[in-house]
């Protein structure tokens, strides 16, 4: 079996990217766009759709499958925020108990 690959150039003459479309409009649909485009400015207004038209069904469950994701991906977020703030706090404590020992066994008595 081969691969297909596929060139194609934008009219600024570099090689278009292929990139995914996460709009409510065409989620998950993936394009050729401008090579210097930064989400900003389109240099050249080079665009052409890789994938055909996203089925109706794809319409109605995409965007609250992104949505879903958002939501997770910001509890996952937040997990690793909330894991990192307890490795400080475990090494802290751990740091406080050692010294507290050096202080106890270490005054003459």
């Amino acid at each position: 079996m081969s691969k297909q690959v596929f060139i194609t150039r934008c009219n600024c003459g570099l090689t278009a990217p292929l990139k995914t479309s996460w709009t409510d409009a065409n989620p998950g649909r993936r394009f050729f766009g401008c090579a210097k485009y930064d989400g900003k400015a389109n240099q050249c207004g080079f665009f052409e759709w890789f994938d055909p038209r996203t089925c109706p069904r794809g319409m109605e469950v995409g965007p609250h499958l992104m949505k879903k994701n958002k939501v997770l991906q910001s509890e996952l977020d937040l997990q690793k925020h909330t894991v990192k703030v307890l490795k400080v706090m475990l090494g802290a404590s751990w740091v406080a108990l050692i010294v507290v020992g050096v202080l106890l066994f270490s005054t003459p008595k």
